[in-house]
């Protein structure tokens, strides 16, 4: 079972990317990430490790908010000169060293630009992490995206799992507009009952838009794995698939208190560890129906033209009025 069709395991061993960079210098004190290229598919993959040392957690757990300057220049909707982020997540990687002055954040970014060149001409940039990696996938990216260096072939595609929340309000105007400018693609996979993606545990603090901490990208959500005898009469209950848009007040202090921590995690406790787990989310990834789920059947660009810019809808229509047009064309001919 461990090479099953569709595992991670099967995966890796029939890929021809290549592990380039593992940076794990100073790994009880800084952040670890690895980078791997493919040259078949002109792609460089970015990975951040999830929360195992005394230093992951302390980030994690570090709720605390801190103003980051907005990195975009041109004007937007509701556009604000700084971000509010989650203090833990954005010091991680944008904290400067006392003897360079320089960020994590530079550091990887020259790796994966001398990468990106090695690869050559049409080369996209994939980032990807889990949990605690989640978290600075989304902030790392989202930074990238506003540099030429990285979109200049495509938008970069994000990939995360079991991803906390990040900022607020303002990094999800921000996002939403990079998106719209084709310059990132994000994909949140997370288990239902998992309550990372809940967290921080926050119920009562508020902005002036509602909730303190907004979710950004495509919400994949992959449900609870129902018991064999279950499954056989009802079938396996599908991904749900959602973009999260831009909410009112009201909407989206509801959706706070809805996805509160402890509201979303398992009824039995010493499930927690489990469904939060990367095994977790490859079991009830490989019971997705192959056949009709739009997160097989589609690319993420795809799940974008759908989600945010409803082109399915549009073509579905003038692919309708197309054959409508063709038919009484043929039926005028017929009278003829």
């Amino acid at each position: 079972d461990f090479f099953k069709e569709g595992t991670i395991s099967r995966v890796m061993a029939e890929s021809k990317a290549e592990l380039v960079w593992l940076q794990d210098w100073h790994s009880s004190k800084e952040c670890i990430y690895a980078i791997s290229i493919d040259r078949e598919n002109k792609t460089v993959m970015l990975a951040f490790r999830g929360a195992i040392t005394k230093a992951d957690w302390g980030h994690a757990w570090d709720w605390n908010t801190t103003r980051a300057i907005n990195p975009i220049a041109e004007h937007y909707p509701n556009r604000l000169s700084t971000i509010k982020m989650h203090q833990g997540f954005y010091r991680y990687i944008f904290r400067q060293r006392k003897d360079t002055r320089t960020t994590k954040y530079d550091e990887i970014a020259a790796r994966l630009e001398y990468y990106m060149d090695w690869v050559g001409e049409g080369c996209k940039l994939l980032v990807t992490g889990h949990s605690l990696g989640g978290a600075l996938s989304v902030l790392f990216s989202f930074y990238a995206s506003t540099e030429e260096r990285f979109t200049r072939c495509g938008p970069i595609e994000v990939v995360n799992f079991g991803c906390p929340l990040v900022a607020g309000y303002q990094l999800a105007d921000a996002f939403r507009h990079q998106e719209q400018a084709g310059k990132i693609r994000m994909a949140r996979v997370r288990c239902k009952r998992d309550g990372v993606p809940h967290g921080p545990p926050i119920l009562f603090r508020m902005s002036k838009r509602g909730a303190a901490f907004h979710h950004v990208g495509v919400d994949v959500e992959l449900p609870m794995i129902r018991k064999c005898c279950f499954r056989f009469f009802m079938g396996q209950p599908q991904p749900i698939i959602k973009y999260m848009k831009k909410e009112s007040f009201f909407s989206s202090y509801v959706r706070q208190l809805k996805d509160y921590y402890f509201w979303n995690i398992p009824v039995r406790p010493w499930l927690i560890g489990q469904f939060h787990s990367l095994n977790e989310h490859q079991r009830r990834m490989l019971l997705i129906d192959r056949e009709n789920s739009r997160l097989v059947k589609c690319t993420l660009n795809e799940l974008y033209d759908q989600e945010l810019f409803g082109k399915n809808n549009e073509n579905n229509s003038n692919s309708a009025s197309s054959n409508s047009s063709a038919n009484s064309g043929n039926t005028s001919n017929t009278g003829q």
